[in-house]
């Protein structure tokens, strides 16, 4: 790997959010071998929905060998089955390069194939793997020589644990309780509604997927509510990055049907996300379909922005 190695010139470092839940197996001490925090490995849970920490051992001492050993586990599926490697076939590294601080990683072109979701659950897996060496500070990727960019095009720039941090090593059984708003369609479907519940949750589970799921359990004995969301669509995942949340829902969400009309169902999910401050936009998308249109009258093939022209005037429910 070495031999391939180029020099990439490190970008601007921007601020992302980005809300992902990670599974945590236990992990070794390891400062005295080049690590920060111990020897350790993100992978992919086999539903692509998060990313899980293995623990791992490092054959050398050397910063150079360890980032070589640490991007060859990325790029193998590891021996439990409930995971998968974070690098996915035929995405490769073509070449790397360390210079102050910053490893820069220029993947091949088929990293730019990836379905979003899965694109921002590699780069998370990749990044908090590479810098817990000591002498990584952040990371850059590139993509068939083209620094990765954001949903607005501009250059990704450098990354470190805090742009992935937001639910990192939650999975630990406790619960938190928050006030969530979501949009269900008033009691005639005409209009969306807002109703405003206190839910327990995993701390492990996003936020994103806790509103998701009040929309999938709809309103219930709830008098003035109409669900929007029918109540045996699957989520497929949920995960958010660069304040976009980006939603993939099951086959079914383009074959189940609610009464309400087409735009309630679609803005239900969009205003409810958008109720969390570090989403400004929610991209839907329907597994196994691509440039699909939802019940072939709306696209998704681009975000959608809040529209509070669907909601009507009255303050909704408080539960």
């Amino acid at each position: 790997m070495k031999q391939l190695v180029t020099k990439i010139k490190p970008l601007l470092i921007i601020c992302m959010c980005f809300s992902v839940a990670v599974s945590s197996a236990s992990c070794k001490s390891g400062h005295d071998d080049g690590t920060k925090e111990g020897n350790y490995v993100y992978y992919i849970d086999k539903d692509t929905t998060t990313i899980v920490k293995k623990s791992c051992d490092l054959k050398s001492d050397n910063t150079d060998d360890q980032i070589d050993e640490l991007l060859d586990k990325l790029k193998l599926n590891p021996d439990d089955v409930k995971v998968k490697k974070a690098i996915p076939e035929g995405v490769s590294i073509e070449s790397y390069v360390l210079e102050d601080g910053v490893l820069a990683i220029a993947f091949n072109a088929n990293y730019g194939t990836m379905e979003k979701a899965e694109e921002v659950l590699t780069r998370a897996a990749v990044v908090l793997t590479m810098i817990q060496l000591k002498d990584i500070d952040y990371v850059s990727i590139s993509v068939g020589g083209v620094p990765l960019a954001d949903s607005k095009g501009e250059p990704m720039g450098i990354m470190s644990a805090s742009d992935f941090a937001s639910n990192l090593d939650k999975n630990d059984g406790n619960y938190n309780t928050d006030t969530f708003t979501v949009y269900f369609a008033n009691q005639d479907g005409t209009a969306l509604s807002k109703y405003e519940s206190k839910k327990e949750y995993n701390s492990a589970t996003s936020k994103e997927q806790v509103i998701v799921n009040m929309l999938i359990e709809g309103p219930g004995e709830q008098e003035g509510y109409t669900r929007t969301v029918p109540a045996n669509v699957e989520v497929v995942r949920v995960v958010t990055m660069d304040n976009v949340c980006y939603v993939t829902l099951g086959e079914n969400f383009q074959t189940e049907t609610t009464f309400v009309q087409d735009e309630l169902v679609i803005y239900s999910i969009v205003n409810s996300l958008s109720e969390l401050p570090y989403i400004h936009k929610v991209q839907i998308s329907i597994t196994g379909e691509n440039g699909t249109k939802y019940h072939n009258k709306i696209s998704l093939d681009e975000a959608f922005v809040r529209n509070l022209d669907y909601v009507e005037a009255s303050e909704g429910l408080k539960e």
